[in-house]
């Protein structure tokens, strides 16, 4: 496990590598997944190349806080500030109408962003450390050629990075992290009710525990928002 120097060590090594265009691997608490600094050109260039993947198509994002996702959601729509100071962390993603303080990298056509409080393994606190020295939403991706299923492993996931250039492998010894489902996905809509955009690792039987806002709407899968996402 990496913690004290060793954790300090890996999300300083990780955060460099950003800064300077690199497409990063990372832990979530769902599937392994590919971020880059979004005020980065070169990094989202990169990215594009390892997936390619559209240009246009947006992508979810990280954050370490509750407090902080609320920074970059325009107001949210009647008690879903506090629902959700309740669901995350959580492998939940939540789309919502973007801030001015949004960066614009991530803010999809609509003028929403996706965004995620990951409930982290305590081996992946480094990874927090990261989320945390930011303060800015980290772009999430699955690992794999847009299409293509997603990679669940993490050794796997550096496997398919061998080779690519511009891209950081961290060396973390949590290899063997295996998850077999993407987050669940929902949009907000301005009568405070919600959309299921896709089902995933959060069940709906715990957001049913929680919820409690009016005409919520459960439809079969949609298309998604934002896709591919964690």
């Amino acid at each position: 496990m990496f913690r004290g120097q060793a954790g300090i060590a890996l999300a300083q090594q990780f955060i460099a590598a950003m800064h300077a265009g690199r497409v990063c691997l990372h832990p979530t608490d769902t599937l392994p997944g590919l971020t880059f600094d979004p005020t980065h050109a070169r990094g989202r260039q990169a990215l594009l190349a390892v997936k390619g993947r559209p240009e246009a198509k947006p992508l979810l994002a990280l954050v370490a806080t509750p407090a902080l996702a609320r920074r970059f959601f325009a107001p949210l729509p009647g008690d879903w500030g506090r629902i959700l100071g309740q669901l995350w962390p959580a492998p939940l993603s939540v789309v919502w109408r973007a801030s001015s303080l949004a960066p614009a990298a991530l803010v999809a056509a609509d003028g929403t962003i996706g965004l995620r409080v990951p409930l982290l393994h305590p081996d992946a606190a480094w990874f927090h450390d990261v989320l945390d020295r930011l303060d800015m939403p980290l772009p999430t991706t699955s690992v794999n050629r847009s299409g293509d299923p997603a990679i669940t492993s993490f050794a796997a996931a550096g496997d398919f990075l061998l080779g690519e250039p511009w891209t950081h492998v961290p060396a973390w010894d949590h290899v063997n992290a295996v998850a077999s489902a993407s987050s669940t996905v929902i949009k907000l809509h301005q009568d405070a009710s919600f959309t299921l955009l896709r089902a995933g690792a959060m069940p709906l039987e715990q957001l049913h525990h929680v919820l409690d806002v009016p005409r919520t709407s459960l439809p079969q899968r949609q298309s998604l928002v934002c896709q591919p996402v964690l």
